[in-house]
């Protein structure tokens, strides 16, 4: 599994069945570090009394900067695995994965920006689609004649 995340950088493929389980296994894991997280400022605010700003500051003053890294390192690894599964997935349909991958990001970052957060959104889905209905290789011809 740690390998499916993580290994087979430039060479790994994943098929559609794969791409889903891997995805919403990265979801699943998102989901209980932003569950941690909460528990921890919950935890903290009723130890303190229910005032959530005090809370906040015995936080940072007892977990502060150990807590941000872990957060970045953590959040950092759930980015590249979930950009590492999408690249297989693409060049699993016979396109190169971080280029595509690359060219998708830098597609979504001007939508959000030139045109509204929707047409971003719309744009992902039909990507998200894309991903999960073509099979393998069905696009292993274009660009070459």
């Amino acid at each position: 599994m740690i390998g499916m995340l993580f290994g087979q950088v430039t060479r790994g493929k994943l098929g559609r069945l794969g791409f889903v389980g891997a995805s919403l296994l990265l979801l699943l894991i998102w989901f209980v570090v932003v569950a941690a997280i909460l528990v921890v400022a919950g935890v903290s605010e009723t130890i303190v009394g229910g005032d959530l700003d005090v809370a906040q500051e015995a936080v940072v003053a007892r977990f502060g900067l150990p807590m941000v890294i872990v957060m970045l390192v953590v959040g950092a690894g759930l980015l590249f695995a979930n950009l590492n599964v999408t690249a297989k997935r693409w060049r699993a349909m016979g396109l190169p994965g971080w280029l595509v991958v690359a060219l998708a990001s830098v597609l979504t970052t001007t939508l959000q920006t030139a045109i509204d957060e929707q047409a971003a959104s719309v744009f992902g889905f039909v990507v998200l689609l894309v991903l999960v209905l073509v099979p393998n290789g069905a696009l292993a011809g274009i660009g070459r004649r």
